[in-house]
């Protein structure tokens, strides 16, 4: 049960590391960018301020243990990589070995995309079936990781980690329906995170020792199934993981902070939208919708809306391009890592 919050009231200011400034009061509305009064979190060296969403799930109706974790985790999704150019004096840009791959992985998966919707109507038989063989394990490398490291991946890596602000909905409540403070949200982020880590410990050993038998399997198959490039793809996502997890909770060069956000009604709508529709047994049904109903396009419209309104507002501008802001896509993404995430949260109640 929710308790109504005052939206006079406005969220108290995030918390400053030592080595981040806290924003300066403006000169003049004429001459100040409108970015730099509207972004608290300012860019310090190499290291990015990042945002991350810490939605509540809704409380269940009828629960025989405590749930594992209390929060969807959620940011948007990385922009693809792009090449990089040549300088002024037509020396190629350097680029990293596993940041390359990466790359090459995203346009291997944007033309079977323009192959499955006909953008490409010259493909010839190898080329369809080798986009639709890369499309098959995008989804597994999607479907693979939990909910919480796939959001952990999406944060930048970890020598240009820098603060982290975790928003999450003003009117939340916590136990017995008393609002929750940005020291309650922190220490249960902290102890969402040591667990996430302790996790991504345990699956980076077990892909590790797959690698060897998923590349030999990969060599001697004609046809192309990807089942090293899936399972390296895992095992990157959880030893990235497991090192921005240390980074956030233990480095002096990254520091966390809480602070409530009014605009993210929309989210929590979906999100219990997704919980009743997973559960109803567990979960009790949205006002004015139908028991059991699915989720609406226009509940996942909604909930991109906000979530690309509130990154943008919160969010530098060099943090903002990294990220993919288009609504349609953001829709199907919210979709997709709310129902992943929906389902971990079912079993563990």
């Amino acid at each position: 049960m929710s308790t109504k919050v005052d939206d006079t009231r406005a969220p108290p200011p995030p918390a400053y590391d030592s080595a981040y400034e806290a924003p300066q009061p403006l000169a003049s509305p004429s001459t100040s960018s409108p970015t730099t009064a509207s972004h608290p979190e300012t860019l310090v060296g190499t290291h990015l301020p990042t945002i991350i969403f810490a939605i509540p799930f809704p409380t269940p109706i009828r629960s025989h243990k405590q749930p594992t974790s209390p929060y969807l985790l959620y940011t948007l999704p990385r922009a693809p990589y792009e090449k990089p150019g040549r300088d002024a004096y037509g020396k190629k840009g350097k680029e990293g070995m596993v940041k390359k791959a990466e790359r090459k992985w995203q346009e291997e998966i944007a033309q079977g995309e323009k192959i499955r919707l006909g953008q490409e109507p010259n493909a010839g038989r190898w080329k369809r079936f080798k986009g639709k063989a890369v499309g098959i394990a995008d989804g597994v490398i999607h479907y693979l990781p939990n909910s919480r490291i796939e959001a952990l991946g999406r944060v930048p890596p970890k020598k240009k980690l820098g603060h982290l602000t975790v928003l999450y909905p003003a009117d939340a409540t916590g136990p017995e329906g008393a609002p929750v403070t940005p020291e309650f949200v922190q220490f249960n982020m902290n102890a969402v995170l040591k667990k996430t880590q302790k996790r991504a410990t345990v699956n980076a050993v077990g892909s590790a020792c797959l690698l060897p038998v998923t590349a030999m399997i990969d060599l001697f198959v004609v046809v192309p199934i990807f089942l090293f490039e899936m399972n390296l793809a895992y095992f990157s996502t959880q030893v990235s993981g497991r090192s921005k997890v240390a980074a956030i909770t233990g480095s002096k060069d990254s520091s966390i902070s809480c602070s409530p956000t009014y605009d993210l009604d929309a989210v929590t709508v979906l999100l219990q939208s997704m919980c009743h529709h997973l559960s109803p047994r567990h979960f009790a049904t949205v006002p004015g919708s139908h028991p059991g109903a699915p989720v609406s396009r226009e509940q996942l419209l909604d909930g991109a809306d906000a979530i690309i309104a509130t990154f943008r507002q919160h969010a530098i501008d060099e943090v903002a391009s990294r990220h993919i802001l288009d609504k349609e896509k953001i829709a199907d993404d919210l979709k997709r890592c709310c129902r992943k995430a929906g389902k971990e949260y079912v079993k563990s109640v």
